[in-house]
């Protein structure tokens, strides 16, 4: 103690030292009741920051819910908390840094993934945003070597100097640089734009200049959108189109909302039909299957208005209703495969299975059109039904055979993958002879082994989970590029749907690494 105190002795200078180590004592817990304090203040203002960018708001909300909790706390009479959430910060530029910060802490996580990974895949897309500033977006499926396969966004890159392939190239190379490098780049898959596959200038054919011998892709999705593409230039299609903008297209409010109060009236089953979009495949069927089970109140209220009179002929076929109906089952069945298609984390097996499969169902229905089967074609049962007339089927087999043609056509890419995919998805059942020398030898160890002949009935994902490295070095490397691969580009057409909604006309001013962090 200071010298100062030695005046004090016995039990004065007790009860001296008892008051000094109190008072030390309440001002440590002043400080540290701060520091604890400051950390519940930081980490709820994280916690605003991550729900707000998660619920895609501006960065500005962050003080409407400070000020709404405020107003909360007073309203139950709890001024304490009231005064605590005053100092959690939540101004639009607190919140923009702090979304930048999780960013960047993802992208390290994302940086150690990719160094650490076995192989990788990447789906590329391209779009105009609110501002119409060329977006490129890239995502990078990973597997590492216990097979944990991550699925991240890459990079959003602005770009600037054009959209040709040479400039997604330069885009592309520079981001994979500053990650890696393309030696173990197992596939590349794309919407197939020129810009992207053109095998000169395109981002192919710049990535072949350079060596890249990867995969190169053209997304599931789109490719069947455009085998279904025929449907939306049918002349039947086109006169559905007519009728329906004739009704509710352009400037025509008024006579939509005196259908949309006929079809009330008529209590029909369908309160409205809507409009075909160009740019949205799923659109068609759903607008042809409106329409067909409307057909007869479409023709009812047009007639009722006494307008439409060019429509009236069509709409009395026989003949239309026919064609109708065909295309309107084709198109069900059709979105149902799309609808397959769509989704996060599927492998290129599965997408392909479910592509295969509907090309033998292509086969049946075109057995069935020559047998005047109407099994798979509801909406003609419904015509034999309700209208208690013939239909013959005969005359729409061609419209399938050119959907096989053109589904042969457009997969020839996944075709040419098919031996490697069935050695994937069944690796114990495989001819060996046909497989290339490599695996031969292993596989005869394989579909030898006792213990993987009982796990067969596993996913192929987990069964070659249980392959031995040491035993199957080669098989096992062989998985581990097939479950690298993406299958379409439908991630990146999701993350263009959530930039939408982040970079909005109210929105058009965020920079592009804000909406980089937010995505």
């Amino acid at each position: 103690m200071h010298k100062s105190y030695d005046k004090y002795t016995g039990d004065t200078r007790l009860a001296l030292l008892k008051d000094l180590s109190s008072k030390l004592t309440k001002q440590k817990n002043v400080f540290l009741k701060k520091q604890i304090n400051d950390r519940d203040n930081l980490i709820a203002s994280y916690e605003v920051c991550l729900e707000l960018v998660k619920r895609k708001k501006g960065f500005r909300d962050g003080e409407l819910i400070k000020r709404c909790a405020i107003k909360m706390a007073n309203a139950f009479g709890n001024k304490e908390m009231a005064s605590k959430f005053e100092t959690v910060s939540l101004s639009h530029q607190t919140v923009s840094r702090r979304v930048n910060e999780m960013s960047d802490h993802v992208s390290g996580m994302l940086r150690n993934i990719i160094q650490n990974c076995k192989y990788y895949s990447l789906a590329l897309d391209e779009s105009n945003d609110i501002s119409d500033n060329s977006q490129l977006i890239i995502f990078i499926r990973t597997i590492d070597k216990d097979f944990n396969i991550h699925e991240e966004l890459l990079q959003i890159k602005p770009l600037i100097t054009g959209t040709r392939g040479v400039d997604i190239f330069e885009a592309l190379k520079k981001i994979i640089s500053n990650f890696g490098s393309f030696d173990n780049c197992t596939g590349i898959i794309t919407d197939g734009a020129q810009s992207m596959v053109g095998i000169h200038t395109g981002l192919v054919g710049n990535l072949r200049q350079i060596g890249l011998k990867c995969l190169f892709i053209h997304c599931t999705i789109h490719q069947e959108a455009l085998c279904g593409k025929f449907v939306k230039i049918n002349e039947t299609m086109k006169k559905v189109i007519s009728i329906i903008n004739f009704i509710r297209g352009g400037n025509k409010a008024q006579r939509h909302r005196a259908f949309i109060k006929f079809l009330e009236e008529m209590e029909s089953e369908y309160g409205d039909i809507p409009l075909h979009c160009e740019v949205r495949w799923l659109s068609v069927g759903n607008c042809l299957k409106s329409f067909f089970a409307l057909r007869s109140e479409v023709f009812e209220f047009l007639k009722s208005k006494n307008i439409g009179q060019q429509f009236y002929e069509d709409l009395q076929s026989i003949s239309f209703m026919k064609s109708l109906a065909f295309l309107t089952d084709l198109t069900s069945h059709l979105n149902i495969l799309n609808l397959k298609l769509q989704g996060r984390g599927q492998n290129i097996c599965q997408l392909f299975s479910n592509i295969e499969g509907f090309r033998k169902k292509l086969e049946i229905f075109k057995n069935a059109l020559e047998n005047n089967d109407t099994t798979y074609f509801s909406s003609f049962q419904e015509i034999k039904k309700i209208e208690n007339q013939s239909v013959c089927l005969i005359e729409f087999k061609n419209i399938i055979t050119e959907l096989i043609t053109e589904f042969n056509s457009r997969f020839k890419d996944f075709y040419i993958l098919k031996p490697k995919l069935e050695l994937f998805n069944n690796p114990m059942t495989v001819d060996i002879s046909v497989q290339p020398p490599d695996f031969q030898m292993e596989l005869c160890d394989l579909q030898s082994d006792c213990f993987l002949q009982s796990k067969v009935n596993l996913p192929p994902e987990e069964f070659w989970k249980l392959c031995s490295q040491e035993k199957f070095p080669t098989l096992r490397n062989f998985s581990l590029e097939i479950l690298s691969l993406f299958g379409s580009t439908y991630i990146c057409e999701s993350a263009f749907s959530i930039m939408n909604l982040i970079k909005s006309k109210s929105r058009n001013r965020i920079h592009d690494s804000s909406l980089e962090s937010c995505i």
